[in-house]
């Protein structure tokens, strides 16, 4: 069975998780600790040189370390409609370069603002070291953020005019339709994530305690995009399922 490795509230693992559920797949997912987990990472891609990041999936001698390297195999394994549209590659590489663009600052933006908050600190302990001792617990994930801080480097004081630009693009590829591309695809899927740092969706389901969504949330653009808020959740209601069984497009 493939195994999926991410990180439970990572935007990035949610567009893996989502193309897997979305073809009917069924995997195991591995909780992935930043930093400490990398030697097994690197062991479990085989890349003993340079960045390795999750998501990642490992599917009978088959490697991937992208989340879309892991959609297009998802495609390609899996049951039910494709969510590349073809013909339209390009099209869909811009709508990835720019979703990839937006969350990256909106990262930075949400790492600087857990940092800020002993109690958002607190609620970003992954379990798996939630049996250290508080001030053990506090100093780790306090390195692993300072650590991602490091290895993400992107200028936060961007992030609004980055964010804006991103969801223009999106209100205006969508004008009276629901769908980026015309149907459902894996460019709804990227552009979806985006929001995540306007407003978490279900925040619950990510791990995410009340200190943290405050930390996510770009509480000035919440108002001007309420649009496309209300448009992702719509997407999540139409195209989303713990169980994986999409909506028909």
């Amino acid at each position: 069975m493939p195994e999926l490795i991410a990180l439970r509230y990572s935007p990035w693992s949610e567009k893996a998780r989502w193309a897997l559920d979305h073809h009917r797949i069924d995997y195991t997912e591995t909780e992935y600790l930043p930093m400490l987990g990398t030697p097994v990472l690197r062991w479990r891609l085989g890349r003993w040189r340079g960045p390795v990041t999750v998501p990642a999936l490992v599917d009978d001698g088959v490697a991937l370390g992208d989340s879309t390297d892991i959609a297009l195999h998802a495609d390609a394994i899996g049951q039910g409609p494709s969510l590349f549209r073809v013909g339209r590659e390009r099209e869909m590489q811009r709508w990835d370069r720019l979703a990839e663009r937006a969350m990256s600052a909106g990262r930075l933006r949400a790492i600087e603002r857990v940092l800020a908050d002993p109690v958002a600190v607190q609620e970003s302990v992954p379990s798996t070291l939630k049996a250290l001792p508080g001030p053990l617990r506090d100093s780790a994930v306090r390195t692993v953020a300072q650590h991602l801080r490091r290895k993400y480097p992107v200028d936060t004081r961007d992030f609004e005019t980055t964010m804006r630009d991103a969801l223009r693009q999106l209100r205006d590829a969508l004008g009276p339709g629901r769908y980026v591309l015309g149907r459902f695809s894996y460019a709804d899927i990227v552009m979806a994530q985006i929001l995540q740092f306007v407003r978490p969706h279900d925040p619950a389901r990510l791990g995410l305690g009340p200190a943290s969504v405050r930390a996510w949330t770009a509480s000035l653009l919440e108002d001007e995009f309420a649009d496309l808020l209300a448009w992702r959740d719509a997407l999540y209601r139409d195209h989303r399922s713990a169980s994986g069984s999409d909506a028909p497009a």
